[in-house]
């Protein structure tokens, strides 16, 4: 019995770090390195994608993305002023057995991209976020916002490991079409 209790207690505390990593997570979700004047420029427009989900780790690894594609820009030149990525991913892992004690957990930043397409969806380009300086595109047909986590993998040999992970993260740009 008292196993049960030492067990329920190590699982209350790894399930309060995941939530403490979540709230840090949700907290920073939304900042975005995105400068005042870049915000205020004529004519700025944007496309975030937002990636929030919870579950269980598997035995191999992933890799969590969403995607947001704004068309319409008619093969303009588009000069790209800032943006920026947010959040990530918290895990905890723990071995449900009598007599266990393999508790794990940890957490991943996430990755933000942006491919740029001209006409017919072919990609002219792509780049990392955050966005240092501007960069201008000519010939744009559409836009794509990715962002991205990584999930590891349950421990090896351990098949009575439990497990669970929360994502959330943004990434954002602001472009100004010429």
């Amino acid at each position: 019995m008292n196993d049960d209790v030492h067990m329920k207690g190590k699982f209350v505390l790894f399930a309060l770090i995941l939530v403490i990593a979540l709230a840090m997570i949700v907290i920073q979700a939304g900042k975005f390195p995105v400068s005042a004047a870049a915000e205020q420029r004529a004519g700025t427009a944007m496309a975030t994608s937002h990636l929030s989900l919870t579950g269980a780790l598997d035995t191999t690894p992933a890799i969590l993305m969403d995607s947001t594609t704004t068309d319409g820009f008619g093969g303009g030149t588009v000069t790209f002023t800032a943006g920026g990525v947010s959040g990530g991913v918290a895990w905890s892992a723990w071995q449900d057995a009598p007599g266990a004690s393999v508790y794990t957990g940890g957490g991943a930043p996430a990755a933000g991209s942006v491919s740029v397409f001209g006409e017919g969806m072919t990609e002219i380009g792509e780049f990392a976020l955050p966005l240092a300086s501007d960069i201008t595109f000519s010939g744009v047909d559409a836009v794509r916002v990715t962002v991205a986590v990584p999930l590891p993998t349950l421990p090896e040999g351990t098949p009575d490991m439990r497990s669970s992970y929360a994502v959330e993260a943004v990434a954002s740009v602001h472009w100004i079409q010429q």
